[in-house]
């Protein structure tokens, strides 16, 4: 996103300080996303009725969600990045269609996201 500020302002014919908000309103949505979910299981280790741990779970629920959605956010910038291979790899993510892989037992690149490639490798 910091990249795009420039053009942002630009585009949008407003001052470069107008579009850092939105940078600064993404930096608050996750930190009252993390205040929320903490909140929520600070206040469900110390209930005190049934009813009360009802609202702190949705209370719960409500910035876990957001943080969730947050996440998935950080996940797909990172896919962009060249490491992305590497890390998909020890995660439950798929690798990206059209990477190569190296072949844990010989070493040669297997394409990833499709079928292996038929003939000699070499």
């Amino acid at each position: 996103m910091s990249v795009a500020i420039d053009d942002l302002a630009g585009r949008l014919r407003t001052s470069l300080a107008t579009v850092q908000w939105v940078t600064t309103a993404y930096l608050l949505a996750r930190l009252l996303a993390l205040g929320l979910f903490l909140a929520g299981s600070v206040l469900c280790a110390a209930v005190w009725n049934a009813p009360g741990l009802i609202a702190f779970r949705v209370l719960q629920g409500v910035g876990g969600g957001m943080m969730t959605v947050l996440l998935a956010t950080l996940v797909i910038q990172a896919a962009v990045d060249a490491t992305s291979a590497r890390s998909c790899r020890r995660s439950p993510c798929p690798p990206p269609s059209g990477r190569l892989r190296p072949d844990r037992a010989t070493g040669d690149g297997a394409r990833t996201g499709g079928p292996a490639r038929a003939g000699p490798r070499g």
